[in-house]
């Protein structure tokens, strides 16, 4: 009898007949069939893979060292990379409520998930942010295909990998501004020094002028004297003779004095313009090599042997200087 016939006749039922089943019931009654069949399925698939996998795991301690993907091979045909992904698989998902260690997942949502969904989450490599992941999509997790999953996935590690990048990147200027406070602190600390140096430097030789200049005046004085002493009358001819005898030794003592201060004070001048062009070198190359450590490897390569280059010369520079 043809199924158009079945449905044209009427279900006796007690105290009449079963009205006919209209297309949409009828459709409303498959579709409901066949997402159980649907879920039956998934439910057996699901619990297939992870008792394969628990078995898998027991046939491996079990396998001598060494034979473990001619066993496979040969026993079951599975590659090791097939093997692998059951045995994990198992071991992510596999009786979650008995787990005494490891993220806790909701049974409730592993329970949903299909062999396909199963394995896109293992590229998750932490347990941990797995369960946090499941977490997050448990409303819609079920329904997720394979791509949108993976997707999902691969989207949340860019965002990680962002995040991170963003951390590191926040590191670096942290590290960057320390260097840049310590940079400063070092050239006060400098700057303090040098100018205590200096003070100390021009007050010595504020000294050494007021001395020249107290020493100049005296000598000036002196000569006046004998300028006046030559001039007066014979009766003091004694005292003249005497006078310029002494006058002129005490000049002469005092233009010597004059001569070494005035070296002295050369000599000062000379030693505070070398103290300010070695700090100033000594800070130039601490910049440089700041800023060297700063550069990318390839160009660091790069101006490190330029850097190199220009001590060598002036190391040239200061052999010859000390041989001279």
């Amino acid at each position: 009898m043809s199924e158009d016939v079945k449905e044209k006749m009427a279900v006796p039922v007690a105290g009449g007949t079963m009205p006919k089943e209209s297309d949409e019931e009828r459709l409303t009654r498959l579709a409901g069939e066949i997402n159980a069949i649907k879920e039956q399925t998934r439910a057996t698939v699901q619990n297939a893979t992870l008792e394969i996998g628990r078995r898998l795991i027991q046939a491996k301690a079990a396998v001598p060292h060494g034979s473990w993907a001619y066993w496979l091979k040969t026993s079951v045909d599975y590659s090791e990379r097939t093997a692998q992904m059951l045995m994990s698989t198992y071991e992510r998902f596999g009786n979650t409520q008995q787990k005494l260690f490891g993220a806790k997942m909701d049974p409730e949502v592993v329970n949903q998930l299909n062999r396909s969904q199963m394995f896109a989450l293992l590229s998750i490599k932490s347990e941990e942010e797995c369960a946090e992941f499941m977490e997050e999509h448990k409303d819609d997790l079920a329904d997720m295909s394979k791509r949108e999953l993976e997707k999902a996935i691969k989207e949340r590690d860019e965002a990680r990998a962002n995040l991170e990048k963003w951390r590191k990147s926040n590191e670096e200027l942290g590290d960057t501004a320390q260097r840049v406070v310590a940079e400063k602190e070092k050239l006060k600390e400098k700057l303090r020094k040098m100018t205590a140096e200096t003070k100390e430097t021009k007050g010595e030789m504020k000294r050494l002028q007021e001395e020249m200049a107290e020493r100049a005046a005296r000598i000036a004085d002196l000569e006046k004297h004998l300028q006046e002493a030559q001039h007066a009358d014979v009766e003091a001819g004694a005292v003249v003779e005497r006078m310029p005898e002494e006058a002129e030794q005490e000049i002469k003592s005092l233009r010597a004095k004059i001569a070494e201060l005035e070296e002295q004070q050369g000599k000062e001048a000379i030693s505070l313009d070398f103290k300010r062009h070695f700090e100033n070198m000594k800070g130039e190359f601490n910049a440089m090599a700041d800023a060297l450590a700063a550069m990318e490897p390839d160009r660091q390569a790069r101006y490190r042997a330029a850097m190199k280059k220009m001590m060598d010369m002036m190391l040239q520079i200061v052999d010859c200087g000390a041989m001279a």
